[in-house]
Order: C-alpha cells, then sequence, then structure tokens
C-alpha cells in the first residue's frame, strides 16, 4: 500500500500500489574484451536502458583477469557501476489534490532515481594435476562489496552488502 499525504503532509489514507499495464523497453550494450598481454585480458562494457515509464539507466563495467602459474591460477578484479533515472509516476511521498488521489504510485524504491557501485575480487585455483589437459577440479573464492544508493527514498536511502562465495568445480 502507498500512503497518501493531506495538505499539511500528514498521511491521509492509503492505496493499493498502481502502475501503468505495459511497459515497452530497449537497450543497447557496447562490449571490449582485449588481450593487454600475454596473460592479463580486460573485458568492459556499456549498457543504455530507456523505457516507457520515463526510466533510463546506464552500467558500465569492467573486468581484468590475469594468469599465474602456468595458468593454473586466475586472478580477477571487477567494478561496475549503475546510474538510473526514476520513473515519471514515482514519488518520494504522494500528495491528494483536492480529493483525487494520484493515478499511478508505488513504494518500490527500485523504480526511483538510484545508483549502484560494486567492486569484487575473483581467485581460480586449478587443482588437477595436469593444465595443460585441463584441470578437472576449480576452487573458486571470490569476494567483494555491493552499494545501492536510493536517491529519493526516504525509508531507506542507502543498502552495502560484503558478499562472498567459495565454490568447487569439477569437469568430467
Amino acid at each position: 500500500y502507498v500512503p497518501v499525504l493531506d495538505a499539511a503532509g500528514q498521511r491521509a489514507y492509503s492505496l493499493p500500489e498502481a502502475v501503468p499495464d505495459e511497459r515497452l523497453a530497449i537497450a543497447a550494450l557496447v562490449r571490449l574484451r582485449r588481450a593487454l598481454a600475454r596473460r592479463v585480458f580486460l573485458h568492459a562494457d556499456y549498457r543504455y536502458y530507456d523505457d516507457t515509464w520515463g526510466i533510463a539507466s546506464h552500467t558500465v563495467s569492467a573486468t581484468t583477469l590475469a594468469t599465474f602459474r602456468d595458468g593454473r591460477l586466475t586472478v580477477g578484479l571487477s567494478a561496475r557501476a549503475y546510474f538510473q533515472d526514476a520513473a515519471v509516476f514515482y514519488a518520494a511521498s504522494y500528495l491528494d489534490a483536492d480529493g483525487l488521489a494520484p493515478a499511478w504510485r508505488t513504494r518500490d524504491r527500485t523504480l526511483g532515481a538510484m545508483r549502484t557501485f560494486s567492486g569484487n575480487l575473483y581467485l581460480d585455483l586449478a587443482l588437477g594435476r595436469n593444465a595443460a589437459k585441463g584441470d578437472l577440479v576449480h576452487l573458486i573464492v571470490a569476494a567483494g562489496q555491493l552499494r545501492f544508493q536510493f536517491l529519493d527514498f526516504p525509508l531507506q536511502s542507502r543498502r552495502d552488502a560484503f558478499v562472498t562465495s567459495l565454490g568447487l568445480t569439477a569437469a568430467f
């Protein structure tokens, strides 16, 4: 439910969330992959998104991978930034205008203006004995930081997370 405020800024009543039934979107991606040295690689992306709700976003990401120990160890570092405008009907608070509630209303903070930033470190260690034939078992360890910034959501302006993962893969 979405609270609707009176002229004094006090909660007058609440209504169910209502958003348009249709949403058309288009996105475009540009990608670059490049070997920087014999064992160092770069992967970079830029993505643009736009839709009929008025949300436009930009995503920029980059990953660098380097291999060591005859390819048995891969180290990766990645970063990502995401910037989004708000939907045209999104508001931090909705006002009752002479007894009329807004037709479109939402409390979904992800439809408002927001930013996200992340960075990750990735390690992949081949545990098999023959790297030339392809190792059967890999130990994968990753750790990173993630931050969401909600630019116009009074109940939560930011959310931070530290993300870790540990994996073991095997090929048969």
